[in-house]
């Protein structure tokens, strides 16, 4: 069984995954081979998205973000990351989780095969690229080439 995530190694190879969409946009989090994190709205997730920037600057005018940024459940979903480039990612969240926009119940991503960016949706709006990293990697993508793009189905 993998452990709760040590979110601080920043050697270790593992899965970035980077806001593209919605409140999360910009964000990035890192998850180190062989760790599991739970993600979503509780401050109780290993990746809480109830702290980051933009929903703690909402503002009452803000209705149509916050009304998507609450469809995200308190634990939306697990990622289980393992050291050969493979993720599984559990959906908890009767709300929907989505991978490349079809829904999933389980996903088993492969990202030894993967041909551009996985796109991991929460709900209906809170979307983030996903890829195989270090934690100081950065990026070679920007957030603008994630919007309305459609990525290639795993095969």
């Amino acid at each position: 069984m993998m452990s709760s995530p040590n979110l601080n190694n920043p050697e270790r190879p593992g899965l970035i995954l980077i806001g593209v969409k919605g409140l999360v946009i910009g964000e990035k989090f890192f998850i180190p081979a062989g760790q599991t994190a739970v993600v979503g709205r509780s401050s109780v997730c290993d990746i809480s998205l109830r702290n980051i920037p933009a929903v703690l600057n909402l503002r009452p005018a803000d209705k149509n973000a916050g009304d998507a940024f609450r469809a995200v459940s308190s634990r939306h979903c697990v990622l289980a990351v393992h050291p050969n480039r493979m993720a599984v990612i559990k959906n908890l969240s009767p709300n929907g989780l989505f991978v490349d926009d079809a829904p999933v119940r389980e996903f088993h991503l492969d990202l030894s095969k993967s041909r551009g960016n996985t796109l991991l949706r929460l709900a209906t709006v809170e979307t983030f690229a996903l890829q195989w990293g270090t934690g100081q990697a950065q990026s070679q993508s920007t957030t603008e080439e994630f919007h309305g793009r459609t990525t290639q189905p795993y095969e």
